[in-house]
């Protein structure tokens, strides 16, 4: 194993901590803190769910993007409704919306 392919592993390694970090803090928020809130999220899925989507099927610099993104739209007067979780675009999927364009 050389160096470079040490501070890959070391890389990939540091970030899936962070993911599974995220996702342990989304879990602590869900067990403890959102029962004191209420459960009046304006989208469908709630946001804590769109997180926790984000988290599983995105690299975590990705993820965090999109889930602030969605807290910003989370206010009074702002938009609702459906609003699902980005899918992780593959080789397929970036071929397929090339052709249709």
């Amino acid at each position: 194993m050389n160096l470079q392919s040490a501070w890959i592993k070391l890389g990939d390694w540091l970030l899936s901590l962070a993911n599974t970090i995220s996702l342990l803090f989304l879990s602590f928020y869900r067990i403890v803190l959102s029962p004191w809130m209420g459960g009046a999220c304006r989208f469908e899925p709630s946001c804590s769910d769109y997180a926790e989507q984000c988290l599983k099927n995105h690299r975590i610099d990705r993820a965090i993007s999109f889930i602030f993104k969605r807290l910003i739209k989370c206010r009074p007067l702002g938009p609702f409704g459906l609003d699902p979780a980005p899918r992780r675009q593959t080789a397929r999927t970036i071929h397929e919306r090339d052709c249709l364009q």
